[in-house]
């Protein structure tokens, strides 16, 4: 049975006010623009979170996808990472994603 975790603050969204999305929010530019696999999209972002300190951010844009959406947030709450801001624009959608002190994957096995 799952523990339960209460929900997390929500996160901060917004829209570009020209509707297009600019330089990264924050950090390192992931980008997963044209990616409709969000596996590929969240592997470059373990490699790219790989080589940060915690508390670090990284931008990760890709194209405005349900599915890829509620693949990275699930993502974030399973490994412990905070989204920390979502910006909506005409054709893509950024992530800030903050890299967690420590990964959920590490604590598992404990």
């Amino acid at each position: 049975m799952a523990a339960f975790r209460p929900a997390a603050a929500p996160v901060p969204e917004s829209a570009s006010s020209d509707g297009k999305l600019g330089a990264p929010i924050e950090g390192q530019l992931v980008d997963g623009h044209g990616r409709l696999i969000s596996t590929a999209i969240l592997y470059e972002v373990v490699r790219a979170l790989t080589g940060l300190a915690p508390g670090d951010v990284i931008t990760v844009r890709t194209d405005s996808l349900p599915a890829v959406d509620s693949d990275i947030r699930a993502w974030c709450r399973t490994t412990g990472h905070q989204l920390a801001q979502v910006v909506e624009g005409d054709d893509a959608r950024d992530y800030a994603i903050r890299k967690a002190p420590r990964c959920a994957s590490s604590r598992a096995g404990r």
